[in-house]
């Protein structure tokens, strides 16, 4: 962003948790001037937030029922460029570009999912579409240099990641997402793992250490489908035969 102008007191880079942002070490590897924000200090700080944009939902009868957008977002930033990692979820099927710009820009999200029931869509997409996220996210870059295929988010079993070795690029978290889910879903069946659409109640365990050990299990019904809804709210392209999927090939 430098090199095309854009002055280093002018670019943010932010989370939702700070203390992810201080185990990556974030604040030593960006150019000096660049600030790097955590939005909540813990689950329970809402200091972060603006209290006038939020999306409202009650799932399973939660005493809070809104979600609030970061401040950041609403008011500090003008542009977005979302930076989200290649990885499966086991309540929403993968983690791309929709849930990394919803789920890391609005607070109380873990309502949205109780075992075994997901949530997950429609709340991913609905909180895509709030304006002014919606509109400020211009910019989408998904690493899958690693691919997780199995255990994510948080998995640390490297087992279940696959050196995939393909970046994407693009202005439709849609369309990403779908040719990401593609891939993932295509890794599994590789290796004889369920399909996150899966649907199969003797795949499920309440044991977290089952699950990221064992492919053939999953903490929740995933909602692989929170990507097409998201298609429906106009937010992007979710049928693989009218996305413009360009592949260039780069040798070593």
């Amino acid at each position: 962003m430098q090199s095309v102008g854009v002055p280093a007191r002018n670019i943010v880079v932010y989370d939702r948790y700070a203390y992810e942002m201080d185990i990556g070490s974030y604040q030593v590897l960006v150019p000096a001037g660049v600030r790097v924000v955590g939005v909540q200090l813990d689950k329970l700080d809402a200091s972060g937030y603006d209290p006038n944009i939020y999306c409202e939902a009650n799932f399973f009868g939660e005493w809070e029922t809104r979600s609030y957008m970061a401040s950041i977002v609403a008011t500090g930033v003008s542009k977005i460029i979302n930076v989200p990692t290649m990885k499966d979820h086991s309540a929403s099927g993968v983690t791309g570009c929709l849930k990394n710009l919803g789920y890391g820009t609005f607070n109380n999200v873990h309502r949205s999912h109780r075992t075994p029931f997901s949530f997950t869509d429609p709340l991913i997409g609905v909180m895509c579409s709030v304006e002014p996220l919606r509109s400020k996210a211009v910019l989408h870059i998904m690493d899958g240099t690693r691919m997780v295929w199995h255990g994510g988010p948080l998995t640390q079993n490297q087992d279940f990641i696959h050196k995939a070795g393909v970046m994407l690029v693009g202005t439709d978290p849609v369309a990403m997402d779908t040719i990401e889910l593609e891939k993932i879903e295509a890794k599994r069946s590789a290796e004889g793992a369920p399909s996150v659409w899966s649907r199969d109640p003797n795949s499920l365990t309440q044991d977290g250490t089952e699950f990221y050990q064992d492919a053939a299990k999953n903490l929740f019904y995933r909602q692989p489908h929170h990507i097409a809804a998201a298609g429906k709210l106009g937010l992007g392209i979710s049928d693989l035969k009218q996305i413009d999927h360009r592949i260039l090939r780069i040798r070593g």
